[in-house]
């Protein structure tokens, strides 16, 4: 025995062929729904906000940094190089916040 599906008109799917793409039922046949339409308008950040995010993705950055010098062989002056400039980042932007 099949399952039976119901497929009504606006419903969304995705396509087992392309799992990347998001297709809708429309007029009893799927279509496609363009890249520009699937993205969700970004909401609106205050430039506090804005700086918050970038001094989070510098700590991230330094994580990495961390990680590649330690246990991947990264030299120690460019570990120092990108260290300083990142950190001199983060103080800047910290330094806009207040």
């Amino acid at each position: 025995m099949t399952k039976r599906n119901d497929v009504q008109t606006g419903d969304l799917w995705f396509n087992p062929s392309d799992p990347e793409k998001l297709v809708q039922f429309k007029q009893n046949k799927w279509e496609e729904i363009p890249d520009d339409k699937m993205q969700w308008p970004s909401p609106k950040l205050s430039d506090k906000q804005k700086n918050m995010l970038q001094v989070a993705n510098y700590k991230q950055q330094l994580a990495e940094l961390e990680t590649q010098f330690w246990f991947n062989g990264l030299p120690t002056k460019e570990y120092i190089v990108r260290f300083d400039g990142i950190k001199k980042c983060i103080q800047e932007l910290e330094q806009e916040n207040d």
